[in-house]
């Protein structure tokens, strides 16, 4: 996350220690939220249900869900004859695993079943599989966020014309940092997808913006104090890395459930289905929250913010003392 933290000198990788502390504790302190640890009658959690042979009829019994779901909110309206045995249809559904008298924990249905597997059965890459598809799409999420920024720092030491070689080798090092940044956070989205707190995708990937929130907050509080300068470009990246990690695992809930619908059904609808699942105030919250960091992104880009100070400006930047 950053390899150019000093305070007058002194090395401090404060952001990098708080961000790993905070993805910790939120790891720790939510297993209760984790659906993957939910825990079965005989007491199994429901990730060790998640085998390469079942992955078929989780697909299955996420599209019989929604299907009997839908059936039943049509005959609450009157657009549909009430059907006979929907109440034990339902029942059936709940059944896990296959051919044992299980049933799913409380509050879990099929369709979550399906969005916790993701796009790829566990037997065609399991969770490095998926890591290597979800660091792609906020690598690709982060291209313009990553020029933009890159072109911010060159320009706030005053144009490509007044770079000098050295100064031009040590941006060519950035572009690599940019990359591996961008990359890293989807990366372990999808290897922790199983892991992290939410029934969707938008609120799992909150875990890892949160996390890094939290190391900026602990980088901006002794800058603060010791009168460094601010930490405007940290809050741009942060917000940045929260509008494209919660658009990553909205992809990868997308990408779930195109396995899971007929391909002539239309996504935007089962996907509306999907997220009406959660509780209002939990989706509401994550909207208003897409919304707000947008606005203080253009806000930012309009008002051209101050001096970037986002991590990793220049890893062979050490500040000299005077004398």
């Amino acid at each position: 996350m950053s390899f150019s933290e000093y305070y007058g000198g002194l090395y401090l990788p404060v952001k990098f220690v708080a961000t790993a502390v905070t993805l910790w504790l939120i790891l720790r302190v939510s297993r209760s939220r984790v659906v993957a640890l939910h825990r079965l009658d005989d007491g199994r959690p429901l990730l060790a249900t998640l085998e390469p042979g079942v992955f078929e009829q989780v697909r299955e019994r996420a599209l019989t869900f929604l299907e009997t779901r839908r059936t039943g909110r049509m005959s609450d309206s009157g657009a549909a004859e009430r059907p006979e045995k929907l109440k034990e249809e339902f029942e059936k559904l709940e059944q896990w695993p296959p051919g044992q008298e299980g049933k799913l924990p409380t509050g879990i249905s099929p369709l979550h079943l399906a969005l916790l597997a993701g796009p790829e059965p566990p037997g065609r890459g399991g969770p490095a599989g998926l890591a290597w598809r979800t660091g792609s799409i906020t690598l690709a999420l982060g291209v313009i966020p990553m020029l933009y920024l890159l072109w911010w720092d060159v320009q706030a030491e005053g144009g490509p014309l007044s770079l000098t070689r050295d100064a031009g080798m040590w941006y060519s090092a950035n572009v690599i940092q940019e990359v591996v940044f961008w990359f890293l956070p989807g990366y372990l989205l999808g290897l922790l997808w199983r892991e992290l707190p939410g029934r969707t995708g938008a609120i799992r990937s909150l875990s890892l913006s949160g996390a890094y929130a939290a190391g900026v907050v602990a980088y901006w509080v002794p800058a603060e104090i010791m009168d460094l300068a601010d930490v405007t470009g940290m809050s741009l990246r942060a917000l940045l890395l929260f509008v494209v990690l919660t658009t990553a695992g909205l992809v990868t809930d997308m990408r779930t459930l195109r396995t899971v619908i007929q391909p002539w059904n239309r996504l935007g609808r089962f996907l509306l289905e999907v997220y009406r699942l959660e509780s209002i105030p939990s989706q509401a919250t994550f909207i208003l929250a897409q919304i707000a960091a947008v606005l203080a992104i253009i806000q930012f880009v309009r008002g051209q913010g101050g001096e970037p100070q986002y991590p990793s400006i220049d890893p062979f930047q050490v500040p000299r003392p005077p004398g």
